[in-house]
């Protein structure tokens, strides 16, 4: 599944490494492709601060 700039996603899984739980919402900010494609996605409270910001593997997101 492709997904483009400002898509918002879900995060599938768990990823602990990355202080994110299974269903944390955030929107991608920018997609890399270089070595590998990854969606740089934020992730933001309720306040509008981030809470995440850094690339997420394809596998590990979903569109809402």
């Amino acid at each position: 599944m492709m997904l483009d700039l400002f898509d918002v996603v879900r995060v599938k899984t768990a990823l602990p490494e990355q202080g994110l739980d299974a269903g944390a919402i955030g929107a991608v900010v920018a997609i890399l492709r270089d070595p590998d494609l990854r969606y740089e996605i934020e992730v933001v409270d309720e306040d509008g601060r981030t809470r995440f910001l850094g690339p997420i593997a394809p596998d590990d997101l979903e569109r809402c």
